[in-house]
């Protein structure tokens, strides 16, 4: 039998998208009731900003660890999301689920769908 273990790594938005994210507009977001603490025209608090990771609309793409089993044993490991190259996280979501990954000390070519047997 093949299990798939995935762990999806996510970043909030782009600090430039801070200035449009209102008290408001998160409130109505997370379906919270209006609070005496903030107007909806409030920018967003730190906490607020760093949780909109959890948010499709708003959250990045960062990586993507996988691990593959077939019969109890491992036969994947590696986290999608790295640059080849350098290694370090190249934050480009289109590339990541498509792209190589890196396992170990070693980045190999094959994209996450052909090794994981999952279609994207």
């Amino acid at each position: 039998m093949r299990r798939v273990f995935l762990d999806i790594e996510t970043l909030p938005p782009a600090e430039c998208e801070r200035e449009r994210l209102t008290y408001g507009a998160l409130r109505r977001l997370e379906r919270r009731p209006p609070c005496d603490e903030f107007r909806d025209t409030d920018l967003c608090t730190d906490e607020q900003f760093r949780q909109l990771a959890l948010h499709g609309e708003y959250g990045r793409l960062l990586a993507i660890g996988v691990i593959v089993e077939q019969d109890g044993s491992e036969v994947l490991r590696g986290v999608y999301g790295r640059d080849r190259q350098t290694r370090e996280f190249h934050l480009d979501e289109r590339r990541t689920p498509s792209g190589s990954y890196c396992a170990d000390s070693t980045c190999t070519a094959p994209t996450f769908a052909q090794n994981s047997g999952v279609m994207l």
